[in-house]
């Protein structure tokens, strides 16, 4: 049983993982569209900015759609563990 939660703990680990990265991008796209210069871009042509606009869009959608996925998997892991798991503990339990 505690093996079994451990593994939805790690699965809510690594989602929140991939929403932290998806923010950061957000957050770096948001400042190249206002022009905003960090570090980052500050020797960057423009050309080469928009190139990274055009990545770190196609990252945002891909993490997006990560973060989703990883979501429907934490959604079943716990039907499953509601439905097979908590009852075999249970049962070796009461055993």
């Amino acid at each position: 049983m505690a093996d079994a939660l451990k593994g939805r703990s790690n699965l809510i680990g690594a989602q929140q993982k991939i929403e932290g990265q998806r923010n950061s991008d957000q957050e770096e796209l948001k400042n190249l569209e206002e022009g905003k210069t960090s570090f980052r871009n500050f020797f960057k042509s423009n050309k080469s900015k928009e190139d990274t606009k055009i990545s770190l869009t196609a990252k945002i959608d891909a993490t997006s759609e990560m973060s989703l996925d990883y979501l429907k998997l934490i959604k079943f892991l716990t039907i499953l563990h509601g439905q097979l798991a908590i009852k075999m503990f249970k049962l070796h339990k009461v055993a």
